[in-house]
């Protein structure tokens, strides 16, 4: 996702999820979980959404498939 957003959400193995909610957590392990435990983009499927869920609209219409004119 990064290719295609500038904040893309850090995605992490379960242990290292349980290691980034330990209150203990150091922001530097913080920042070493974030910058060398990501998943990497490659295991993700991706697909475009309608530009609607940015407008906080909830329904079954944002959960469709878009069509190549949308």
């Amino acid at each position: 996702m990064v290719d295609i957003h500038d904040r893309r959400p850090v995605a992490v193995s379960a242990d290292d999820a349980r290691r980034w909610l330990d209150p203990k957590l150091t922001t530097n392990e913080a920042m070493h979980i974030a910058r060398t435990a990501m998943l990497d983009a490659d295991l993700f499927e991706w697909h475009a959404v309608s530009t609607e869920l940015n407008r906080g609209v909830d329904g079954p219409q944002v959960a469709a498939p878009l069509t190549c004119a949308e």
